[in-house]
C-alpha cells in the first residue's frame, strides 16, 4: 500500500460472533478503521452496540457507522453514538432486481440511486 494509505475493515466486521474480540484484532492489526452497522441491518438499529465499540475502542481505532444512514436518522444516531464520523451511500430504493437472500442482513438484490437531496441535507446540518 502507498504511503498515507490506511487499511478499514469493511462491515465484514458485523458478522463476527465476537465483536470486541475482533475489534481488539483490528487494533493489534494496525487497522484505523471499522465500518459497521453492529452486526444489525442498519447503524441505527445497531446503534448501542456502536456506542460500546467507540467506548471499547478508546481513540485507538475509528467506528465508522454504515447502514441505512439518512437525513431521517443521522441525527438520532449521531445522539446515540457519539460518533464524529458517517459512512453512507445517500441513496433512495429505486426498485428490487432478483430475490432477496432472507439471511442476509443487508438490502442485496435492490437497486438504489444517488439522492442529492440526503446528501445537501447532512451535509447542511452535521
Amino acid at each position: 500500500m502507498g504511503e498515507g494509505s490506511e487499511i478499514i475493515l469493511h462491515r465484514a466486521f458485523d458478522l463476527t460472533p465476537d465483536p470486541f474480540k475482533t475489534l481488539e484484532m483490528a487494533v493489534d492489526l494496525g487497522i484505523k478503521r471499522i465500518l459497521t452497522s453492529a452486526q444489525k441491518k442498519t447503524a441505527l438499529k445497531g446503534a448501542e452496540l456502536i456506542k460500546r465499540l467507540i467506548e471499547k475502542a478508546e481513540g485507538r481505532i475509528a467506528i465508522l457507522p454504515a447502514g441505512g444512514i439518512n437525513k431521517s436518522n443521522v441525527e438520532k444516531l449521531i445522539s446515540i453514538t457519539g460518533v464524529e464520523q458517517i459512512h453512507g451511500s445517500f441513496s433512495k430504493k429505486s426498485f428490487k432486481i432478483g430475490k432477496t437472500d432472507k439471511s442476509l442482513k443487508s438490502d442485496f438484490g435492490n437497486y438504489f440511486l444517488l439522492s442529492f437531496e440526503e446528501i445537501s441535507y447532512i451535509e447542511k446540518n452535521f
